[in-house]
């Protein structure tokens, strides 16, 4: 369908960002929305709590939970950008063509779930790994 995330490449159904997300959280900037976001993202994935407890920790170590910036910019070190801290050099070309938006924090986290899925934790390995590496992976 149009305007839908393939979240694993056809190894779970295609959704909409907002289809994973409660009416009641749309929009919300505080970390219990992004968690309940990040929560059903990974639970619309066929991932488990161990992955969004994985997750959590990788975007805590990330962004601290922050997409804005006090001045509502978008949170952006190195290239990366916002809770997941997807980097733009080696994913915009993917997240483009997918329709999403790295600025949206819904969009960031259903990259982030792809990206799991996709390639487990490397991505955010070699940066953060050092802080969730306490994790089980």
């Amino acid at each position: 369908p149009e305007n839908t995330v393939p979240i694993a490449r056809g190894l779970a159904p295609s959704i909409t960002p907002q289809e994973a997300i409660p009416r009641a959280y749309e929009g919300t900037s505080t970390t219990n929305g992004w968690k309940l976001s990040l929560f059903y993202l990974t639970q619309s994935a066929g991932l488990d709590s161990a992955d969004f407890a994985l997750l959590s920790e990788i975007i805590r170590c990330e962004s601290d939970w922050k997409q804005f910036n006090p001045d509502g910019s978008v949170v952006i070190s190195k290239g990366n950008i916002g809770l997941g801290q997807i980097n733009r050099l080696a994913h915009e070309k993917t997240y483009t063509a997918m329709g999403l938006d790295m600025a949206n924090p819904h969009d960031n986290l259903a990259f982030t779930v792809f990206l799991y899925r996709r390639d487990g934790v490397r991505p955010w390995k070699a940066w953060s790994g050092h802080c969730w590496l306490k994790m089980p992976v």
